[in-house]
């Protein structure tokens, strides 16, 4: 099982041996439910590029938090949605970077993860070719990038950003997203030879989660009160 560094959905733990977060938190409740065993050591952080491959190639692996899209689609099995998230393009405030329509986008310098939603929205959807983006490869680079005024926006999630923010010592009210590029929901994607009934039941055990009971709420809603309670980064995109 594979997670690459989204907090608060799925990063690593204090003492780094365990992945922890909404994903684990879901991961356990749905895997117990449908009567398989979950061992949370088997679940490793990994580069995205990485995990996404390995889980295309091999049999039996997973990978969590992954966006749905035309390209993906035929190469995994689904399971979600897990949670959905506002991604889009984030700059510092200082810089007063406004986009008023995707038109506006081309003419900045934009950080991004390769092999990622965001990359692949950039360069399909705005026509933005390739190797006009910076290709980076973990999440941290980029924030050191955006900081440092490498580039002039990255793309990021308006939920997750203050986390890696923080970890690096930045303020977060610092920054703000400029531009909403899409809601995107985010799933469990598994090998495509993985048994059907395997998904199915997972599916299952995810939906019943997200049942609200005749008092209190799910137990999905509660997951997300708990991780979910910090602050999201300030959006000013039109």
């Amino acid at each position: 099982m594979y997670a690459g560094d989204l907090p608060p959905f799925h990063y690593a733990g204090e003492d780094s041996k365990q992945v922890e977060g909404v994903s684990i938190d879901i991961l356990k409740i749905i895997m117990r439910t449908s009567g398989i065993k979950f061992h949370p050591e088997l679940v490793r952080m990994a580069p995205w590029a990485r995990a996404i491959k390995e889980t295309e190639l091999r049999p039996d692996h997973m990978l969590l938090g992954v966006a749905k899209t035309e390209e993906r689609a035929p190469l995994f099995k689904w399971i979600g949605p897990l949670c959905t998230v506002r991604m889009g393009l984030v700059a510092k405030k200082s810089r007063h970077i406004r986009i008023h329509s995707a038109d506006d986008i081309p003419k900045y310098s934009i950080g991004v993860i390769n092999n990622s939603a965001p990359a692949s929205l950039l360069h399909e959807s705005v026509g933005i070719p390739m190797d006009r983006l910076a290709l980076l490869t973990e999440n941290l680079q980029q924030f050191r990038m955006l900081e440092a005024e490498r580039v002039d926006l990255i793309t990021h999630v308006d939920t997750v950003a203050p986390y890696f923010m923080r970890r690096l010592g930045y303020n977060p009210d610092d920054y703000e997203m400029v531009f909403v590029m899409k809601e995107l929901p985010l799933y469990i994607v598994v090998n495509r030879f993985t048994d059907d009934a395997v998904v199915e039941a997972l599916q299952h055990a995810l939906d019943d989660m997200k049942q609200n009971p005749p008092r209190g709420v799910s137990q999905y809603d509660a997951i997300m009160r708990v991780h979910l309670g910090g602050q999201a980064l300030e959006v000013t995109a039109p």
